[in-house]
């Protein structure tokens, strides 16, 4: 079996695991790029490189009248793993899934705004479990889409929806933030999904239009800003990140050129 597929069937599981909880959680990280091109999209065989995170976003708005225990109490009665961030303290953890070999595994990380109260990531999470607050995270979190998630060769009797965010929104947040990141490597993936939503999204147009139209004047330039620093010229730290992270290509030559083209682009529409 693949790597990736054992990561779709961890990934599949903790869906199912957490069927409660969906409608309250927006899928935020790696694996949004991968159900936009398997369940949104459906005609791309060329599949991003994932992550062995899970990133779940919740913004607080939502009653929780419908959740009898919280996210905690539910995973550890099924058993998950939990990752300890200080040896001499039991919390906070970050649940841990692993296939029966061990040889895959995936974190389920959490992550919501400055202003959501402690008594809704309480009753929702778990005081156990870390959650993560971040700044501009709010903007990820608007205008969320359902994605039908069904697949019958990972799990032939589950069908769910899931929230995503919509790809432009994905794609603007990625380029306002991707500065932000201390981790470099987690700076190359960031820029990578950027550079594979222009490229794989099946209507460029419309995709240019949706980002033209988002009201947020200073994160447009500051974003622009960002995208100018890395993405200068062909020889650019963001177009070598891009290449790294993609990899060979059986239908590109340059990959550096052509993101550099594809992210000079992105300026000229953000800056309209």
């Amino acid at each position: 079996m693949t790597k990736i597929k054992e990561l779709e069937q961890l990934f599949i599981k903790v869906v199912d695991d957490l069927e409660d909880y969906l409608p309250h959680l927006v899928l935020v990280g790696g694996w949004t790029p991968y159900l936009y091109v398997k369940y949104l999209w459906k005609n791309i065989s060329f599949y991003p490189v994932t992550t062995t995170d899970i990133d779940f976003g919740f913004s607080g708005k939502n009653d929780l009248l419908s959740i009898k225990e919280t996210i905690y109490s539910r995973l550890s009665k099924l058993h998950y793993s939990e990752r300890h961030f200080q040896m001499n303290r039991l919390f906070p953890i970050v649940p841990l899934l692993e296939n029966a070999g061990k040889s895959s595994k995936l974190l389920i990380e959490f992550i919501t705004t400055p202003t959501v109260s402690e008594s809704y990531i309480e009753t929702l999470v778990g005081k156990q479990i870390l959650v993560n607050r971040l700044d501009k995270f709010d903007i990820l979190l608007r205008d969320s889409i359902q994605i039908e998630l069904i697949d019958r060769e990972v799990s032939p009797s589950r069908m769910h929806f899931i929230k995503v965010p919509p790809p432009h929104i994905f794609l603007f947040h990625k380029a306002l933030t991707f500065t932000d990141r201390e981790n470099e490597a987690k700076m190359a993936k960031d820029v990578y999904y950027i550079y594979y939503i222009l490229r794989f999204h099946p209507h460029r147009e419309s995709l240019y239009n949706d980002l033209t139209i988002l009201n947020f004047p200073g994160e447009r330039k500051q974003a622009v800003g960002n995208l100018q620093q890395f993405f200068s010229r062909v020889t650019s730290q963001g177009c070598i990140m891009v290449e790294r992270e993609n990899g060979p290509d059986d239908f590109l030559k340059d990959i550096r050129k052509d993101a550099f083209q594809r992210f000079r682009e992105l300026i000229h529409v953000l800056n309209r």
